[in-house]
């Protein structure tokens, strides 16, 4: 069985393509983004995945979200005649995957030992476009058992300035020196 994530690909490009066309690619995200949401509650992706008829699942949406253009009620109506209402959170996340590409905006996954001020949350990320040369949206993370510091991730490259990683590195290098 595919997985979801390859499931909503055709979706997320042909929804990509139609807004890119529009030249609407912030709408279309905010209207994927408040699907995918409405679908990760529990009881309504039960009711989702249940066998009430396409129309009805289509018209509580509709009535969720509120006055929508033609375009996004045909999309609606798509997923659901297709029984893929349940691929919305992925739908959404390879759409905003494709718009990120398309706008060359990068993602920097950022775990931090402590909270970080709004300060220094936009030090970091014109720190961050500075050094990759294209926009960056930092995404931080808590996590305590860095000590200190951060770990930044922007796609396959990792920057370890934790104490953690410092003290694994120490590590490794005394063990490596005493062989």
């Amino acid at each position: 069985m595919l997985e979801p994530k390859t499931l909503a690909r055709p979706y997320a490009i042909a929804i990509f393509e139609h807004a890119k066309q529009q030249g609407s690619l912030s709408e279309w995200l905010s209207l994927l983004l408040a699907l995918a949401q409405f679908s990760k509650s529990e009881e309504l992706n039960q009711w989702l995945k249940g066998n009430s008829p396409g129309e009805k699942k289509i018209q509580v949406l509709m009535q969720l979200l509120g006055d929508q253009p033609k375009d996004v009620l045909n999309a609606v109506n798509l997923l659901a005649e297709k029984k893929r209402l349940d691929l919305l959170p992925f739908i959404c996340d390879q759409y905003d995957l494709y718009k990120r590409m398309h706008e060359e905006v990068k993602i920097a996954e950022v775990s931090s030992a402590y909270s970080l001020t709004a300060a220094q949350q936009e030090n970091l990320q014109k720190f961050l476009s500075k050094k990759t040369g294209q926009q960056v949206k930092v995404v931080i993370e808590e996590d305590a058992s860095l000590l200190g510091g951060v770990v930044i991730k922007i796609g396959d490259d990792v920057y370890d300035h934790s104490v953690k990683g410092k003290l694994n590195q120490l590590s490794q290098s005394l063990l490596t020196a005493s062989v």
